[in-house]
């Protein structure tokens, strides 16, 4: 499936967010949740999906797309990972310094595999760890403080929430049950009462959401009832800066059906506020900044992008449809600092893959010292280059000079890399140099066709011929040969050098060109060369 995601969003003050469009790369049948590790050891992101398949006809598999780096991927390949996997994490569970894999399999005994990674992109046979029956979600967090990865399982019916503590040797211990009260959709991780310890939200789209605080000592708390109806796909980031987590997410009506997005800020004790509706609609939703504004931003899956004030307000809504189920993995693919986003559509059998610009600036350029030059002299022009995002990476400059042809003025650009003071701003200077007398472009004056080169140095050839072959004594006609012998050079010389009228001024257009990965300005000054 090809579909298309370009935007830009100007927002009030310097920021912008623009993304590239969406690139599409087949997987197995039917994934849902994808995660991102270096899985071969290159320095570069790789990903992870869990294909659910088709029920006992096909039990679906993970598929593995190893990077080239820039944020573009390798055909997948397909592994087995037991039956119908339905989400999928990333981390070193050995303690071998590789990525390995974590997969619950949502068959009715109820499993969550470990495949091992071997640091070559490929990853040992799976093994599996009973959890409660149909586990559906999980995510990976250090519960007990040991730096060991531990894992928690969200389950589709019976009791809500498996944990199973790591070993740091790539098994883990028998699960613990902890009743939720109801069965979930959706879960996620995050230190909602400020006490250094891991906590854990849940929730289904039509039913409360519940937090359960973590011990620190890999046991939680009894669940704290969130007396919303939640949605189970979370978008978790302090929204208002104030130095507590706050929750996005779906929130459905048990009898109307309707969704719509809610915002809780969080009150940093477990608790949250009532919940404000930022958005229509239902959808997995990522907070991050995605515009490097310093400020959290909210994507929907398939609905909408909201730019954060900073304040737990939002900007208008900005659509871009995305066929797509599950959460939204937000992580920077191609190393430019910014947060690219990847998703599982599991109606076209694809993950796709969307861009984030990153850099963002602004180019000006001063007029030229001088509007006018001579063969030899030069000009120069201030340039500046202001950033609009906090992703500072490199910015190179480049310079053309147009029409291009022999005689052109040449350019340059120093630095040819923009460095940025702490505000942001860069500067450089063109210069601009017309060429030396002798390798000038001289237009012939249009009164002088090309036909005068041949015609006046034969008019002078039979001008000479005429003379010799008079019968005149020989001092005549030594002196008739000398005139004769002026003339024809006079013509020579008129037909090579009277035929143009000398230099004339010519314009020029300059071109500055600053571009960084994708993102590309330009910014142009004119120059007339005698």
């Amino acid at each position: 499936m090809a579909f298309l995601l370009w935007f830009a969003l100007n927002a009030v003050g310097s920021a912008t967010m623009s993304f590239k469009p969406a690139v599409s790369y087949p997987v197995g049948t039917a994934p849902l949740t994808v995660a991102a590790g270096d899985f071969n050891g290159d320095e570069k992101l790789d990903l992870a999906v869990a294909n659910s398949g088709n029920g006992s006809a096909d039990e679906g598999g993970i598929s593995i797309l190893l990077g080239h780096g820039a944020g573009t991927f390798q055909t997948a390949r397909n592994l087995k990972a037991g039956k119908n996997p339905t989400c999928i994490a990333t981390s070193d569970f050995n303690g071998d310094g590789r990525f390995d894999l974590a997969v619950t399999n949502s068959d009715e005994t109820g499993s969550v595999a470990i495949l091992l990674g071997n640091g070559d992109g490929t990853f040992q046979s799976p093994v599996d760890y009973h959890s409660a029956p149909s586990p559906i979600w999980l995510v990976v967090g250090d519960f007990n403080h040991d730096n060991r990865p531990d894992i928690a399982v969200l389950h589709a019916g019976g009791s809500a929430i498996s944990v199973l503590l790591g070993n740091g040797d790539g098994t883990l211990r028998s699960h613990v049950e902890y009743a939720g009260g109801f069965p979930g959709t959706g879960i996620a991780m995050g230190d909602f009462n400020v006490d250094g310890n891991a906590d854990l939200i849940f929730g289904m789209s039509a039913l409360p959401s519940s937090v359960l605080l973590g011990n620190g000592d890999g046991t939680f708390q009894s669940p704290i009832a969130i007396p919303v109806n939640g949605g189970g796909y979370f978008g978790i980031a302090d929204f208002n800066a104030d130095g507590k987590l706050d929750i996005v997410d779906p929130s459905c009506g048990i009898f109307s059906g309707k969704c719509e997005e809610n915002l809780r800020l969080g009150n940093g004790d477990g608790t949250f506020q009532s919940p404000v509706k930022v958005s229509d609609g239902a959808g997995a939703g990522a907070g991050e900044d995605f515009d490097g504004d310093g400020k959290f931003d909210i994507a929907f899956i398939g609905l909408q992008f909201l730019r954060g004030n900073g304040d737990g307000t939002f900007q208008t809504a900005l659509n871009f449809p995305i066929a797509a189920v599950g959460p939204l993995l937000t992580t920077d693919l191609n190393g430019d600092k910014a947060p690219d986003l990847v998703v599982a559509d599991s109606t076209n059998n694809v993950v796709a893959v969307v861009l984030n610009v990153g850099t963002d600036f602004t180019l000006s350029a001063t007029p030229l010292s001088s509007g006018n030059l001579k063969a030899g002299q030069s000009a120069s022009s201030n340039l500046t280059v202001t950033l609009l995002t906090s992703f500072n990476n490199p910015v190179s400059l480049t310079c053309a000079v147009q029409p291009a042809q022999a005689g052109s003025p040449t350019c340059s650009i120093d630095p040819r890399s923009a460095s940025f003071d702490p505000s942001g701003n860069a500067s450089a200077q063109l210069t601009v140099t017309a060429r030396t007398a002798g390798a000038a472009l001289i237009p012939r004056s249009a009164s002088s066709p090309p036909w005068q080169l041949v015609s006046l140095p034969l008019a002078g050839l039979v001008f000479l011929g005429i003379g010799l072959g008079r019968n005149h004594s020989s001092r005549r006609r030594v002196v008739g040969l000398l005139l004769e012998c002026f003339v024809f050079a006079g013509l020579i010389f008129q037909s090579a050098c009277g035929g143009r009228r000398g230099p004339t001024a010519q314009a020029f257009t300059v071109t500055v060109t600053a571009a960084s990965g994708s993102m590309q300005h330009s910014t142009a000054v004119q120059i007339t060369v005698q």
